[in-house]
């Protein structure tokens, strides 16, 4: 089993980050909707008249101010930082703003939120690293009573969708058509590739391998292929799939994975088990051909 080494250190170097956030120095977090104006001339009687009219009649204080413990709890969700801890800044913050309770809006939270999540990314993702502990754990396909892998899984824990259209194919994890996946673009082009170099293949259940993520939760990658090596040793590929645009939470995802497998490769002292991202299915050929040439 391998773990993240020093939960509470990171625990406290995002607290770290987000008291200064909500220190807004800068003074652009912690904001008020303003009512916006625009002066339009009209001619009457070839005279003109400036008037005043309103751009966006629902940008009023009021209707965006939102009840502190709602504001509280997104903000908790959103940051994965406690709500006490949250509270303690918000008091803080306001008796800095006059307590004025307008503070408490919309856009506020979402300034707070994006603010903290990008700061904490930046500076923890290069400081946390994953240690091997002496344990195993259950996942979704095995089962520890027994010391066996399970018989069947739900078809929603590989995919929520499902397409008829996919030939059949002995070497494939599960009984298909239907194939469940999650996207199109690369998982279903991806599944739909003859892969006539492989043992067995398919999608990873969610939950199957628990990668722990320092925001919080984990992740598991989306496909497994076994290979054969021209040197007769039999390697597995680990593949995560993406659209070429990532969001930003894909980036780390891919991140966390790949130190995760990097770290394994250090522990085993071994090539047994590959990793790549693949945003095309040309992207599992071709690790997959070199893996084939290893020796």
């Amino acid at each position: 089993m391998i773990m993240i080494e020093d939960a509470p250190a990171l625990n406290r170097a995002a607290e770290t980050v987000a008291k200064y956030v909500f220190s807004d120095h800068d003074r652009k977090h912690f904001v008020l909707y303003k009512m916006q104006m625009n002066k339009s001339e009209v001619v009457v009687n070839k005279e003109a008249i400036i008037r005043d009219s309103k751009t966006n009649p629902d940008y009023d204080v009021k209707s965006h101010r939102m009840p502190y413990g709602k504001f509280l709890k997104n903000l908790a969700l959103e940051t994965d930082l406690s709500i006490s801890f949250l509270h303690e800044q918000m008091i803080a913050a306001m008796a800095r703003l006059d307590n004025n309770t307008d503070y408490i809006n919309e856009k506020t939270l979402g300034n707070l939120i994006s603010e903290i999540t990008t700061r904490i990314n930046n500076q923890v993702k290069n400081n946390y690293k994953y240690v091997s502990l002496d344990f195993t754990a259950p996942t979704s396909v095995y089962d520890p009573i027994t010391d066996e892998f399970v018989d069947a899984v739900a078809a929603n824990s590989i995919g929520v969708n499902s397409s008829d259209s996919v030939f059949a194919d002995k070497r494939y994890l599960y009984d298909r058509p239907p194939v469940n996946y999650d996207s199109v673009h690369p998982e279903l082009d991806i599944l739909k590739q003859d892969y006539q170099d492989v043992i067995a293949y398919g999608k990873l259940p969610k939950n199957a391998i628990r990668i722990p993520r320092y925001q919080g939760g984990t992740t598991t990658p989306d496909f497994i292929f076994k290979v054969k090596g021209a040197d007769g040793e039999v390697r597995y590929l680990m593949v995560e799939a993406k659209a070429e645009n990532m969001r930003i939470d894909d980036k780390d995802i891919t991140e966390t994975q790949q130190k995760y497998f990097d770290k394994l490769a250090e522990i085993t002292e071994s090539n047994e088990v590959h990793y790549v991202v693949a945003t095309k299915e040309q992207d599992v050929h071709t690790a997959i051909d070199k893996m084939r040439e290893e020796k």
